[in-house]
């Protein structure tokens, strides 16, 4: 699930694909310092690595806006889901229509 960074893999690949080098260490500090409100539990890993990805796609590699983001996620992370067109159960299809790989299904257990 999470990589030795604890960032989700598909959150760790798209920040690797959508900042420039040189922006990625700030980028990465900025999604693992973020607090996400009900969601930042570890069963919650799925819904933080959804909320993360849209602040991603809105930030479009622009690291200050992936701060104001932030900060606007750890308000109501709602928000940012509604801005980048991921709060309905489609999320999966749209990021990968938009070229981002999506996290995995979390195992349910029978």
């Amino acid at each position: 699930m999470g990589d030795v960074q604890g960032l989700e893999w598909a959150v760790k690949e798209a920040t690797t694909r959508r900042f420039r080098a040189e922006a990625w260490a700030r980028a990465t500090e900025v999604l693992q310092s973020l607090a996400l409100p009900l969601i930042d539990e570890a069963n919650r890993q799925t819904e933080r690595a959804r909320v993360q990805l849209a602040m991603i796609k809105l930030a479009a590699g622009d690291v200050d806006a992936l701060e104001r983001l932030a900060r606007m996620a750890s308000r109501d992370w709602r928000d940012v889901l509604v801005a980048a067109g991921l709060a309905n159960g489609n999320w999966r299809q749209v990021l990968a229509a938009d070229g981002y790989l999506t996290p995995a299904e979390p195992n349910r257990g029978t």
